[in-house]
């Protein structure tokens, strides 16, 4: 824990955004997604990316695609520094 990264301020107008889990999405029988979206509640740009899980016959899930740290990761990435 504690290893999650930060949010950089919006690169528009240079307010926080926020991060919020806003769907569940089914694909086919083991596999299911969880939509996560980071915006900016002063100009309202939005990125949205899934994170990707599939069912084993044991009943637990495991994680694909970590759509939480891609869509921060997609945030944060600016031209200037290409990170």
């Amino acid at each position: 824990m504690g290893t999650e990264k930060q949010l950089k301020p919006c690169p528009f107008c240079g307010s926080m955004p926020e991060i919020i889990m806003c769907d569940l999405v089914a694909f086919d029988n083991l596999q299911f997604g969880v939509t996560w979206m980071v915006t900016c509640r002063a100009c309202h740009t939005k990125k949205v990316t899934t994170a990707k899980y599939r069912l084993a016959f044991d009943e637990t899930a495991h994680l694909l695609r970590d759509g939480k740290m891609a869509v921060i990761e997609v945030w944060n990435r600016r031209s200037e520094d290409g990170k």
